[in-house]
């Protein structure tokens, strides 16, 4: 990636750490957080939120909030791998034709924001008024499926089944509706991915593996394009209900019988589960913590 779209997403290095520092923003466009991008000891590189404060959204800086039509990519590399080439990519809409182009103002930047969330694990309610009335498109990564190691139970694909989260999120916003929501989908009909792409295979990936020629740049564009769909309609419709539900609203409990109770309303109840309740609370209120309070969120 150039230097132009690191220096557009906000994208330096602190000059204390020496770290790689990649910002968060709120759907207000305000500064909410800073992430750092560090190796683990697996030797992966990961981005570290700072703790204390939420997840947030990257590229809000270039989203103009104009196009009719918004990627949500996981992962700001990914975000910016995409918005870099299509900056000299145009596309004809109508025709589905594609040509290089050096005008900013008739790529396909002028028709497409893009927009990226830390994982896709991660996305918070408070985002879906940002996508309101817009065609969501999530291009998320060819993750495998894998398997429970204690139950040996399949584990859906991560990023299949983030799409599948965030399309219920957003259906389920009453008000913030989009008007549309579309995916990456890699896999042939009827899979979530595709044994083609190594695992974890995403759309830099996709971008840069096809060579550093403009030519081969757009193509790899072409072809992200070309492996969008609609969403499937159970997952819309899973959405809907969960609106359903919210409107119904929640119930406080302020004893642990109340609580109990309304648990075992709720799904199948044993003493186990409720064992593993009380451990867990007795743990979240015995432990002194900075920032946001767990015993809030159960």
């Amino acid at each position: 990636m150039g230097t132009q779209i690191l220096t557009d997403w906000g994208v330096c290095v602190s000059c204390t750490t020496g770290d790689i520092i990649v910002p968060g923003y709120g759907v207000d466009k305000k500064l909410n957080q800073l992430y750092r991008y560090l190796k683990q000891p697996e030797g992966k590189y990961r981005l570290i939120p700072t703790p204390g404060a939420g997840h947030q959204l990257h590229g809000l800086e270039t989203y103009s909030g104009e196009p009719e039509w918004v990627f949500l990519c996981e992962g700001p590399w990914d975000g910016m791998a995409l918005q870099e080439a299509m900056r000299h990519v145009k596309l004809n809409p109508h025709t589905n034709e594609y040509a290089l182009t050096t005008d900013l103002s008739e790529s396909m930047v002028t028709l497409f924001d893009v927009v990226a969330v830390p994982g896709c694990n991660v996305f918070n309610p408070g985002w879906a008024s940002l996508f309101k009335n817009k065609n969501v498109y999530i291009v998320y990564d060819n993750d495998y499926p894998r398997t429970n190691p204690k139950t040996g139970s399949p584990i859906e694909s991560a990023g299949y089944a983030g799409s599948k989260r965030v399309t219920q999120i957003l259906c389920a916003n009453k008000g913030s509706v989009p008007k549309g929501v579309g995916y990456l989908r890699w896999g042939d009909e009827g899979q979530s991915h595709s044994q083609a792409f190594p695992d974890g295979h995403d759309v830099r990936d996709h971008i840069v593996g096809t060579g550093t020629s403009p030519e081969d740049r757009m193509g790899a564009v072409a072809d992200i394009v070309a492996r969008l769909e609609n969403v499937p309609y159970e997952w819309v419709e899973q959405g809907a209900v969960q609106q359903e539900v919210k409107s119904v609203g929640v119930k406080e409990c302020n004893t642990h019988a109340e609580l109990i109770a309304a648990w075992k309303k709720a799904m199948l109840w044993g003493e186990g589960l409720e064992s593993a309740l009380n451990a867990m609370l007795a743990s979240c209120m015995s432990t002194m913590l900075v920032g946001d309070q767990l015993w809030m969120k159960i």
